[in-house]
């Protein structure tokens, strides 16, 4: 893949996108923890489901917020190997030698 079929604002775009479902999560499980503890009318069974909802969604979220920083750097990296592209030295190091190696 040439340097030009990547398109790192692309990347960029799905990082934010990514940061912002993370940022979702976080604000869905903190609102979920407010409603359980100022509902207490409620029955007792739902605290510890909607606790185990919020600790998925904390899961969630540390997942999602990993990848945007990996997209992040993704782009970075693709931005600060120019034209050649970061896997132009891999292609020639692993270049069939030819019928005579």
């Amino acid at each position: 893949m040439s340097q030009s079929q990547v398109d790192t604002a692309g990347i960029r775009r799905a990082a934010v996108l990514t940061y912002d479902a993370a940022e979702t999560c976080i604000a869905l499980g903190q609102r979920m923890l407010g409603e359980t503890a100022a509902g207490q009318r409620r029955p007792a069974r739902r605290a510890p489901q909607a606790t185990s909802v919020v600790r998925e969604l904390d899961q969630v979220s540390e997942h999602l917020l990993a990848v945007a920083t990996h997209l992040a750097r993704l782009a970075a990296v693709l931005e600060q190997a120019g034209p050649a592209g970061p896997g132009a030295a891999l292609r020639s190091e692993f270049a069939d030698p030819g019928p005579g190696s």
